[in-house]
């Protein structure tokens, strides 16, 4: 491995694609140290402050799901003149976050990804969320135009603590048919280890339920995470769109 990287890739080389896919709910894998413990330390010291972020509030959900009320930091490689809260550019970056998205965008890391998650071409969008106490994000599954993420949590023991709430919550065994559930209306929940360098990454499929139950912790503390989003291509989307469309007009 490359002492200078962020990302431990023999993690990526010897993972498992077959237990990827044999989980009973949807595929998903849990990792442990895929960032270089040094690399962690210095991206949680660097996560960019909170002024910076817009806050999420009661916003309306599809199917009437409950709002995820939390603070939101879209990066953006380019931004327009005006408001610019709840955006950031690359070189409004640390340098560890710099060096992160740039390994992101690598061949090793989109390779790893495409083989995964059997997609090729996909485009990339990096979100970085901050809950407070109230917080959460109710069960769901992603947009269709979302293939998969990559959840990277930046909370240590050091700064919060497992009974206050945070983990991403995967959820099983829907006894209802509505689509806003609430998490007792699922046979099984099973929480995804978060604390002290862990990364969560799915595939977005028909049953990807998901979420995280209401935070419960004191004012001031935040749980942190980074999500890297793999979407259906612009151009290729909005082709099959255009087809439905005409499709739908044809009968």
């Amino acid at each position: 491995m490359d002492k200078n990287s962020l990302i431990n890739y023999e993690k990526l080389a010897e993972f498992d694609k077959k237990m990827f896919y044999e989980k009973e709910t949807f595929p998903f894998a849990s990792f442990y140290e895929l960032l270089t413990p040094t690399s962690f330390q210095q991206l949680v010291s660097d996560f960019p402050s909170i002024e910076k972020f817009k806050k999420n509030e009661n916003l309306t959900r599809k199917y009437n799901q409950r709002p995820h009320n939390r603070y939101y930091l879209s990066y953006k490689k380019s931004i327009e003149k005006g408001d610019n809260l709840g955006f950031i550019k690359h070189e409004e970056l640390s340098k560890s976050w710099q060096q992160f998205i740039n390994e992101l965008e690598s061949i090793k890391y989109q390779q790893f990804i495409k083989r995964l998650l059997g997609v090729s071409p996909f485009d990339l969008k990096y979100v970085l969320h901050i809950g407070i106490n109230g917080s959460e994000v109710s069960p769901h599954c992603d947009v269709e135009d979302k293939l998969g993420t990559h959840l990277f949590y930046f909370n240590t023991r050091q700064d919060w603590q497992e009974e206050w709430g945070g983990a991403t919550v995967i959820l099983g065994q829907k006894q209802i048919s509505a689509l806003n559930p609430d998490f007792s209306d699922f046979k099984t929940k099973t929480p995804v280890p978060f604390l002290d360098n862990y990364s969560f990454l799915f595939k977005n499929v028909p049953q990807s339920w998901h979420g995280v139950e209401r935070l419960n912790c004191p004012e001031g503390k935040h749980r942190r995470i980074f999500s890297v989003i793999f979407e259906t291509p612009t151009s290729v989307s909005k082709t099959i769109k255009n087809k439905l469309e005409w499709l739908l007009k044809s009968f």
